[in-house]
């Protein structure tokens, strides 16, 4: 109630407020995965694999929200939206499990409703916040819009999921339940940004790719 408000300003402010949120978080990230890595027998390649890998999607996301904050905001709205479906989704209609091993909850069922919910989330902004719905003169431009918005999303969706999953089976390897305890009740910071990583860097591959 307190800080994901607080961090949704932030990112909507961007200038000096963004770096000082994105260098605390990083460095705790860093710092997470650093004591993760220590209990896992390959930690002299993991380490700094997954350093790396934090580096770059912390890259990506500042790229984005540094002077696009909008677009940063959309793309947690997308992954926020594709958590909820996949919970729900998986909760309600269940089925066949897609990662037992690794994330027992994790269905396939709940992986369709997190890439359709951030798909609908992105058709909804393109229809109504950007320009593209008053683009829509045909019924191709309108096809296209709708196709490109939904993609988008799903695949911004799908990401998120294999970043969630990424993470969990570290976790599993480590024999730990929570990257962390600094969020009382929710774990570590990576447990809260593992599925925000990897689509940080997806969002910035489908704008040069599908835009």
């Amino acid at each position: 109630m307190i800080v994901a408000p607080a961090s949704l300003f932030v990112i909507y402010a961007g200038g000096w407020m963004l770096w000082v949120l994105l260098a605390g978080v990083f460095i705790v990230a860093q710092k997470e995965w650093f004591d993760l890595a220590k209990k896992l027998k390959a930690r002299r390649v993991l380490y700094p694999l997954g350093g790396l890998y934090i580096c770059l999607c912390f890259g990506a996301f500042f790229l984005i929200g540094n002077d696009r904050n909008m677009q940063a905001l959309l793309l947690l709205v997308m992954v926020i939206s594709s958590d909820v479906g996949a919970y729900f989704f998986g909760k309600f209609i269940g089925g066949p499990k897609m990662a037992k091993t690794i994330s027992p909850n994790k269905t396939w069922a709940g992986f369709g409703g997190a890439m359709l919910c951030p798909a609908l989330a992105m058709l909804v902004f393109d229809l109504f916040v950007t320009s593209s719905g008053a683009n829509m003169t045909s019924s191709m431009a309108s096809s296209f819009y709708i196709i490109h918005s939904l993609a988008f999303g799903a695949m911004i969706g799908a990401s998120g999921q294999v970043g969630d999953i990424l993470v969990s089976y570290m976790k599993r390897l480590a024999h730990v339940k929570d990257t962390g305890t600094i969020l009382p009740g929710h774990g570590g910071v990576l447990d809260r940004i593992d599925a925000l990583l990897l689509a940080s860097v997806m969002f910035i591959l489908l704008e040069y790719w599908l835009v």
